[in-house]
């Protein structure tokens, strides 16, 4: 009995100690939970923010990658065969239409992008000057021929120059884009890219009553600032190829004795002329 009184004793007597040692344990079971729960949080929201900026800034990037161009350029169609022989633009014009494509979604130091730019349209038309005497002056001047000196031996080339004007002398090229280009954004809305393109396209010379067709490869490379979804832009451009020539045969024509109706291509002549085009361009650009 006196055994069990003591047992009975110490029961009693550490029960309180026992209690609170596990409230102790709990509270600081329930203390380590809710750091480790704020840890989580705290790292869940870094992430979500991280993420949040850089959709926000690419949403700055994004809504530019569209362009369309407006152009005016100062163009120069330089005959190879014929030293000095040279046409400047009386008034030349583009548009064109394409979009960037970023190699990485994320800038690099927070302000530049790296790109693949592809100019899917590209159309330039050119009316050059057709002054005859101008012509001669720059050949002179430059050690070719004149109409007038014997020695010429594209004689029959300038000699047609002189004749009354059909067409006039113009040029239309077709084709597009693709190259790299880099971009950086210093402050704000404020963008400046560059870029080097080659430039597949067809192209149309009409030299008075005739015409010079072939495909061109080109190249250009230029810059642009911009503002939000205006900039402006230059560039410079350059091209040649070994043109083939068709016009009319007169004489053929003239005449219905010679003249086969059966072989319409009788009253064309044909030929080459290797023909170098260059241009400054100046244009004003919209992206979206």
């Amino acid at each position: 009995m006196k055994k069990k009184f003591v047992l009975l004793f110490a029961v009693i007597t550490w029960m309180p100690f026992l209690s609170t040692a596990q409230e102790v344990e709990k509270a600081d079971s329930l203390s380590v939970s809710d750091n480790t729960q704020e840890q989580n949080l705290t790292v869940s929201d870094e992430t979500y923010n991280e993420e949040d900026d850089l959709e926000e800034i690419n949403k700055k990037w994004n809504s530019r990658r569209k362009y369309k161009n407006l152009g005016f350029q100062f163009q120069t169609l330089s005959h190879q065969d014929i030293p000095g022989l040279e046409w400047k633009s009386q008034y030349a014009f583009s548009y064109n239409m394409g979009r960037t494509y970023y190699l990485h979604k994320k800038p690099l130091a927070g302000m530049m992008k790296f790109g693949i730019d592809w100019t899917y349209f590209d159309v330039t038309f050119a009316k050059y000057k057709d002054d005859q005497q101008y012509k001669e002056e720059e050949i002179s001047s430059e050690g070719g021929y004149t109409q007038s000196d014997p020695d010429n031996p594209f004689s029959d080339i300038v000699e047609e120059s002189t004749e009354d004007i059909d067409l006039g002398v113009m040029q239309i090229d077709a084709g597009m884009h693709v190259g790299p280009s880099f971009t950086i954004n210093p402050v704000g809305n404020l963008m400046i890219s560059t870029y080097f393109h080659f430039i597949p396209s067809v192209s149309f010379v009409f030299l008075n009553d005739e015409i010079n067709y072939n495909f061109v490869p080109s190249w250009s490379y230029g810059g642009a600032i911009a503002w939000k979804a205006i900039s402006l832009g230059v560039e410079y451009r350059w091209g040649k190829a070994k043109y083939k020539s068709l016009s009319i045969d007169e004489d053929a024509a003239e005449s219905e004795d010679d003249l086969d109706f059966d072989n319409i291509e009788d009253i064309f002549q044909k030929g080459n002329n290797r023909l170098k085009t260059s241009y400054l361009r100046i244009y004003l650009s919209f992206r979206m």
